[in-house]
């Protein structure tokens, strides 16, 4: 009683030929009864998106790459910083202490300075220093080094070349000095059992590498420890 059918059509673009400005889409209706005919807008012709969208994952992916980049730059610049801030509090929180102040100060100004030798200057007990000496080279403020029987201590980042190697009579002349400020060949030579000609060799190389200071006052220059 009923009737059945399937219509099945089809379509193409039709571009515009060269009487005309429009295109159209052409139906077939696949009855045999013919084509429709339709006219669209004047407008660009249809284009296909990228195939499998492979042009936009790849720039998606390059951007994405380049954030990543700075991201990272700007996190290691902010964690240098950080340290920097951060080596600065410590330096300053470990020289609160008095003694730990005092010991690294001499050592700035005196470097090459032995154990025994910053004992007898700041009159600390031999306990008291080793302690805050070793804290002060643990924490890379000062270094230190053997020479034959003495360790003797630098501040940190001083070049092996302005290390100041002193001989046994430069110390003692160098240490009688900071004992006696002001003392001058005489007195030193004295002290030391030794002759001013000796003294009088040796504190010019100590007045040249910039330890000893001379001051010529009064008839005999006197000298004292920088």
């Amino acid at each position: 009683p009923y009737t059945s059918f399937i219509l099945v059509a089809t379509s193409e673009y039709e571009a515009p030929g060269e009487d005309s400005e429009e295109g159209g889409l052409l139906y077939n209706s696949g009855d045999g009864d013919g084509d429709y005919y339709d006219f669209l807008d004047e407008g660009p012709a249809p284009s296909c998106p990228p195939e499998d969208g492979r042009e936009a994952k790849e720039a998606l992916g390059s951007g994405g790459v380049s954030l990543s980049i700075l991201i990272s730059s700007i996190a290691a610049a902010l964690a240098f910083v950080a340290l920097l801030g951060y080596s600065r509090l410590k330096r300053e929180s470990l020289l609160e202490q008095e003694n730990r102040k005092r010991i690294y100060e001499y050592i700035v100004k005196n470097p090459g300075e032995h154990f025994r030798g910053i004992q007898r200057a700041l009159d600390l007990e031999v306990g008291v220093l080793s302690h805050h000496l070793n804290i002060l080279e643990r924490e890379q403020l000062v270094v230190s080094e053997q020479q034959g029987e003495r360790r003797v201590f630098y501040p940190a980042g001083m070049r092996a070349d302005d290390k100041i190697r002193l001989s046994r009579i430069q110390e003692k002349i160098l240490k009688s000095i900071q004992e006696n400020p002001g003392a001058t060949q005489a007195s030193i030579a004295k002290n030391l059992g030794v002759s001013r000609k000796v003294v009088f060799y040796h504190l010019k190389f100590l007045r040249d590498a910039g330890l000893v200071e001379e001051e010529r006052g009064g008839r005999r220059p006197q000298y004292y420890v920088r």
